[in-house]
């Protein structure tokens, strides 16, 4: 049935209710897209994590080659990262001084 020249629904325009039926569908749809279940929004921020993931474990894959390779001169023996990891761990060849430095209490 097709609706008259100056017909209404509810004391509405016909057209004028057209007009709003198909901009809240419009509406619905394009909020679906964004932010439905697997929504646009949502798989964006699925891939900002993805992302933040990758670059942390370059990162720590990064440290952990270069743990690698300070535990294999150290078993191996080369001097200098022995020596390197006995200072760090305060001690000292024989012979050599000590100086202890202190702060002062209040400053001065």
């Amino acid at each position: 049935m097709a609706p008259q020249k100056n017909s209404r629904i509810l004391g509405i325009p016909y057209r004028k209710l057209k007009s709003w039926l198909i901009g809240a569908g419009i509406l619905t749809l394009v909020s679906l897209f964004l932010f439905g279940g697997d929504g646009y929004w949502r798989t964006m921020m699925r891939k900002r994590g993805v992302e933040r993931l990758e670059a942390k474990i370059d990162t720590i894959a990064t440290v952990n080659k270069a743990m690698r390779a300070r535990m294999n001169a150290l078993k191996v023996g080369d001097k200098a990262a022995l020596e390197e990891e006995a200072r760090a761990r305060g001690m000292v060849k024989r012979g050599e001084k000590v100086y202890v430095m202190e702060e002062k209490k209040g400053g001065k």
